[in-house]
């Protein structure tokens, strides 16, 4: 909540870093504007870099409402997937496990 309109612009500007987010659907485009300043338009990963506009936005710790730039993560959509489903059963992964199995993959950038 905000006390008035101006707060509330003011907390969603870009300078900011903050940004309240109801749904994914809302707000997507901001915090990937926040994701991508001072970056380079590639997956942080791979490297991929092809297509910049199917890159996407990873919260590091999978709270979508936590958009400081340090929770932002760009990716190419086949990292950001294994980032959240285990191999081979589509099920979401625990934080603790997907931490550790990408600790020990191989190096792919």
């Amino acid at each position: 909540m905000f006390c008035n309109r101006t707060c509330k612009e003011k907390a969603q500007s870009l300078e900011s870093g903050v940004l309240e987010i109801s749904r994914y659907g809302d707000g997507s485009h901001h915090y990937r504007q926040i994701a991508l300043r001072g970056r380079e338009a590639k997956c942080e990963l791979c490297g991929y870099s092809a297509v910049p506009g199917v890159l996407e936005v990873h919260h590091i710790d999978r709270d979508r409402t936590n958009n400081h730039p340090s929770n932002l993560q760009v990716l190419c959509p086949t990292c950001h997937a294994v980032q959240h489903f285990t191999t081979r059963t589509g099920k979401f992964a625990p934080k603790q496990t997907m931490r550790t199995r990408v600790a020990a993959s191989p190096n792919i950038a």
